[in-house]
């Protein structure tokens, strides 16, 4: 069986397939907690790497294409942190790097904290 999807106006929007493999298809996830191990499952994510507070590489099943992929991230709070300013460096089509800092400032202290996060772009 194929689906296609149909807006109101009866104009063709895409098909299951096409969204399956789509640009706009989350191709990564996880969700890690504050030792950076991996919590309640993950999608297409290899492994984690906790290079130091606040510092872990996310290593992916399947390469990307290429670097200009997209990574999202949000930052749990508790009682001890109540924000955080997550950021990435060192894309790789392989794994890129997650740095959560305390606050909202990208310079503000190194924390561990439980972090989600998606990555779009071309496989």
């Amino acid at each position: 069986m194929s689906w296609t999807f149909y807006n109101s106006t009866g104009q063709r929007l895409s098909s299951a397939a096409e969204n399956i493999s789509g640009r706009s298809t989350v191709k990564a996830w996880v969700r890690i907690d504050k030792t950076g191990a991996i919590v309640s499952g993950d999608y297409k994510v290899a492994s984690i790497t906790d290079n130091s507070t606040g510092n872990r590489t996310i290593v992916f099943d399947t390469a990307f294409a290429n670097t200009t992929y997209v990574p999202v991230a949000a930052i749990a709070m508790d009682s001890a942190v109540y924000g955080g300013f997550p950021g990435f460096n060192t894309y790789a089509t392989g794994s890129v790097v997650l740095l959560i800092r305390l606050g909202t400032n990208p310079e503000g202290a190194s924390v561990d904290q439980e972090t989600g996060v998606a990555i779009f772009g071309d496989q």
